[in-house]
């Protein structure tokens, strides 16, 4: 299967700089947020919708930066 409707962009979450990339394969839409500077992943989900998959992936990347300190 290919990759469709590959999009990314950049934000920030609790100071954090972040990469959001959003694809689509098959008919599941899957979205990976990562770290801007080393570019770890920090959260992924996979979802029917892209909006639904973006909602997911920054809830939980909220989440985990949000217990995160920034020095």
């Amino acid at each position: 299967m290919k990759a469709e409707q590959f999009k990314t962009y950049t934000t920030q979450l609790h100071g954090f700089k972040v990469n959001v990339t959003t694809y689509k394969i098959g008919d599941e839409f899957i979205c990976v947020i990562d770290n801007y500077e080393p570019g770890g992943q920090i959260a992924r989900s996979q979802a029917p919708t892209k909006e639904k998959a973006i909602e997911e992936a920054l809830k939980e990347a909220d989440a985990k930066l949000s217990k995160s300190r920034r020095f």
